[in-house]
């Protein structure tokens, strides 16, 4: 949020438009690491996914450290 209290929002380059329908395809797993839940790892990902990394980044904010410390994809899935 800026000083005149306008919100940003960011895109990481994750994020795809899509055209429709036949454009969403769901078989690689797409995030940063430390903020994903673990049922991502299985590709069972869902809106609960997302409420884990709110509160994975809420978590950093506050305490200053991150809730998952692994840094490749087989610490993070591990941990």
């Amino acid at each position: 949020m800026d000083q005149n209290g306008v919100a940003w929002v960011l895109d990481f380059g994750i994020a795809e438009e899509i055209e429709s329908e036949d454009d969403r395809q769901f078989d690689s797993v797409a995030g940063s690491l430390p903020y994903m839940a673990p049922e991502v790892f299985d590709g069972k990902g869902s809106v609960r996914s997302d409420l884990y990394a709110l509160g994975a980044t809420l978590f950093e904010l506050t305490t200053g450290d991150r809730l998952v410390a692994g840094t490749t994809y087989e610490e993070t899935a591990k941990a």
